[in-house]
């Protein structure tokens, strides 16, 4: 993936938008969850991580883009 197209998909409000309602679905999981419900609470709480993971990925593409394209114009 491009740079370009990672930082079109981080602007993108439908995907932002999803990726919000996926993060929102597992917290709301972890509250209305049960106290004897521990692995259910631990999925989501990998669920959440996982998410973010994701989103974190596509940044570090355009923040490695970024960082070498300041690199090429201060040599």
């Amino acid at each position: 993936m491009s740079p370009e197209q990672a930082a079109n998909l981080l602007r993108d409000e439908y995907f932002r938008a999803e990726i919000d309602k996926l993060r929102q679905q597992q917290i709301d999981l972890i509250l209305n969850s049960s106290e004897q419900d521990i692995d259910a609470r631990e999925n989501a709480y990998r669920m959440i991580k996982c998410l973010s993971s994701v989103v974190n990925h596509f940044q570090s593409i355009v923040d490695t883009a970024e960082i070498k394209r300041k690199r090429l114009k201060i040599f």
